[in-house]
């Protein structure tokens, strides 16, 4: 590897069992276009990156002529892709089953609940998923691992049944929540400010 390869070389990204096969794919692609390594060299650097087992051995099963070719990534994902690559339908389940499944840690932060269910969302609409608005509004309301009095609470006092205002309205009962734990262990008794964390999802 020359000296200019060798300053500017950032391994390939490699995949492993598990992993999704369309965002792997994708950041290899990605790292093809800004890479310095000559293309020949493409296909071992990935083979060389891959942890033993199913998927190093597929690759390493194509060969020297094909590992060390300027189109090796190509040839590489294309028999990768008979194993791997799921179909519509098969993504579309996959990605709403993570969705439904999804629950909130206790110790999450309502701020980084949002960000994860919102990442959820976009997945759904990439997928073009699209669920009615009061369906949206229960499953942020279920995802959020809310003890049985305060989901109670929330759907008492939410204004409409939309994702925004079931957002707001679980903001508004966690901000309580943590002033009071606030007022509890503090001996001078602080005003209750309620802010509530903004959901951009549309």
């Amino acid at each position: 590897m020359a000296e200019s390869e060798r300053r500017n070389y950032k391994a390939p990204p490699a995949f492993e069992e598990g992993m999704d096969y369309n965002d792997w794919k994708l950041d290899l692609e990605l790292w093809q276009e800004f890479t310095s390594l000559e293309k020949k060299k493409h296909g071992t650097a990935l083979l060389l990156e891959l942890k033993p087992g199913k998927v190093k051995d597929t690759v390493r099963s194509l060969g020297k002529a094909v590992l060390v070719a300027e189109d090796a990534i190509s040839q590489i994902t294309t028999q990768l892709d008979k194993i791997y690559k799921e179909d519509a339908a098969q993504i579309s389940y996959r990605v709403y089953s993570k969705f439904e499944r999804y629950s909130r840690p206790e110790q999450m932060t309502l701020q980084s609940y949002i960000s994860e269910f919102e990442k959820l969302l976009a997945d759904l609409k990439k997928q073009e998923i699209k669920l009615p608005p009061e369906v949206l509004a229960y499953r942020f309301l279920n995802s959020a691992n809310l003890s049985s009095e305060k989901v109670d609470l929330a759907l008492a006092t939410v204004k409409a049944l939309t994702y925004k205002d079931m957002c707001a309205t679980v903001s508004k009962i966690f901000s309580v929540q943590a002033n009071i734990g606030a007022i509890e262990n503090s001996a001078v008794t602080p005003s209750v400010k309620i802010e509530t964390e903004e959901c951009h999802y549309t």
